[in-house]
């Protein structure tokens, strides 16, 4: 748990740098201010603390820290989701649920839903992934090991695609105006 919780404050402090007080007052003093002052640093911290809570078996205060990181950012992590080290929230606004597999050093961006498929697979993330939302939200399952995951929906047809495909020779990725 330690491991996943030190990746994350530097995943933290990457993104969520606060620059004047790292040259006043030195690099922990800027990681501590990078999780004071982002609501989802704290999410990331508090869902660790919530998964160690419930892999010990502690009744209730799992789900207080759930409630506590919708009350932050917004953010819903169920209880089955297992994350790797280094998750970024760029933002709030994300629910992750579900049998759900995040590998390390995932990005997620906001307005982005991972898991509960009615579809019966299991949701696997792959590791160094950036999960954007593109119009609609829709993530594509086959992108790879270090690549972003765009998707949108194309303007003709309401046909869902990834980004970057051609509809019919078009311009990569947006379709045609009707």
């Amino acid at each position: 748990m330690f491991e996943n919780v030190r990746e994350d404050i530097r995943q933290a402090v990457t993104w969520h740098a606060v620059p004047l007080v790292r040259r006043w007052l030195g690099p922990r003093a800027e990681a501590a201010a990078s999780i004071i002052l982002s609501p989802e640093a704290q999410v990331v911290l508090i869902y660790r603390l919530q998964a160690w809570l419930r892999r010990r078996g502690i009744p209730l205060l799992p789900n207080l820290c759930r409630r506590l990181t919708m009350l932050l950012a917004g953010v819903s992590i169920g209880d089955r989701v297992e994350i790797g080290p280094g998750l970024l929230l760029n933002h709030g606004h994300v629910v992750i649920d579900g049998t759900t597999r995040i590998g390390p050093f995932c990005s997620i961006a906001p307005f982005v839903t991972i898991g509960l498929n009615t579809g019966g697979c299991l949701p696997r993330w792959a590791d160094h992934r950036a999960v954007r939302l593109h119009r609609d939200g829709r993530e594509d399952p086959r992108a790879g090991n270090g690549r972003r995951q765009r998707a949108h929906r194309r303007e003709r047809g309401g046909h869902l695609g990834r980004a970057g495909e051609r509809d019919g020779g078009g311009r990569a990725g947006a379709g045609h105006r009707a």
